[in-house]
């Protein structure tokens, strides 16, 4: 665990104050696991506002990371469920970034899902949205908005 130092109520990640409610452990799991839940059930604006607690209770940065990688990702689906691919693909990348920020310091991070298979989940649906925006107009957004709204990345336990 890489605890970030705090500095008037926040906490410095990725190189920006953010910030830090802090949370007893068995309260941040609690939220963890409602919010995968959420996830799962495709609840996804429950599941952003669920993670969010957990996300700023804790000083852990690689489990920051990963729990603002699932609060984008679920943010990602409540844009697919809106109709705006531009929002599922700018939230996607901001998943994927920070999944992969918190697979440097270990495969789970702590948290339980398996990141390193997420990660190629959401690299897979990026992809496939990029593959598609290029596509003339007329059917680039089409192609986007239904590629949008597939299913999202399972959130799987670490194995």
């Amino acid at each position: 665990m890489v605890a970030a130092p705090v500095v008037g109520g926040r906490i410095v990640q990725g190189g920006r104050s953010k910030a830090y409610r802090p949370l007893p452990t068995r309260t941040r799991r609690a939220a963890l696991r409602a919010g995968i839940a959420a996830y799962r059930r495709g609840d996804f604006f429950e599941a952003h506002e669920l993670l969010e607690p957990a996300w700023m209770g804790t000083r852990d940065l690689a489990e920051r990371e990963a729990l603002q990688g699932l609060i984008k990702l679920a943010a990602a689906y409540v844009h697919a469920v809106r109709g705006n691919p531009r929002g599922v693909a700018k939230n996607l990348e901001g998943a994927e970034d920070r999944v992969r920020r918190a697979l440097a310091d270990g495969p789970g991070a702590g948290i339980g899902v398996d990141l390193a298979g997420l990660a190629d989940g959401i690299a897979e649906r990026r992809a496939a949205i990029a593959v598609a925006s290029s596509w003339p107009a007329e059917a680039a957004e089409t192609a986007a908005e239904l590629l949008a709204t597939a299913p999202p990345p399972e959130l799987a336990p670490v194995p």
